[in-house]
């Protein structure tokens, strides 16, 4: 009996001690395995290759556009000039003119233009410039219109009378160059003209 107890107890330490050793082991084990991962955490090389790698990496570099050219708004001395710079003077009958709402020339107007034209025959390289006028009244587009219609016809009269088409330029001012200020027909026949200038070339 005794020697079966003996035994008994025997096994029961050996036991105890096996179960012992594995637990050491196995929690040893858990150490080593966490130890190493906290040294290769730690590890200064793995800090030092992450470093290395970032510091390898070259920056994103954005071209900036090298075709755009700044707009640059042009002073006066560099802007075109008048394409006909011409210097425009009086024609011996300065002017002639017209009853209200009308382009008919009359018979002082026609005597005008045939003073002028003996000068422009004279002058045979002038260039003419016929301007038509009208007063203050009608509205803006009727008298651009209007001041058109009498340029032209002195421009047919001196045409008529031999000067070249191609030396004569109109325009109209419609009522925009008074040379009469008031608002009665004693201004307003004034404004109602055609003036001629010519230009030695």
């Amino acid at each position: 009996m005794n020697r079966v107890l003996a035994v008994c107890i025997f096994v029961a330490c050996v036991v105890m001690v096996s179960s012992d050793s594995v637990t050491g082991r196995n929690y040893n084990g858990m150490n080593f395995y966490k130890q190493a991962d906290l040294q290769c955490l730690t590890h200064p090389d793995l800090f030092s290759k992450f470093t290395c790698r970032c510091a390898e990496e070259e920056p994103v570099v954005v071209d900036s556009p090298t075709d755009v050219t700044p707009v640059v708004d042009p002073g006066p001395q560099d802007r075109d000039p008048d394409p006909d710079p011409l210097e425009w003077k009086p024609l011996p009958a300065k002017a002639v003119y017209f009853d209200y709402d009308k382009s008919l020339l009359k018979p002082e107007g026609k005597a005008a233009i045939q003073r002028n034209v003996e000068f422009l025959k004279e002058n045979s390289n002038a260039r003419i410039l016929i301007e038509g006028n009208c007063d203050e009244r009608g509205t803006n587009e009727y008298n651009m219109a209007l001041g058109e219609r009498r340029a032209q016809a002195v421009m047919k009269y001196m045409t008529d009378l031999d000067i070249a088409a191609s030396r004569i330029t109109t325009k109209s001012w419609g009522e925009e160059r008074p040379v009469a200020l008031g608002h009665n027909e004693s201004s307003w026949w004034q404004n109602r003209r055609g003036d001629m200038f010519f230009s030695e070339e």
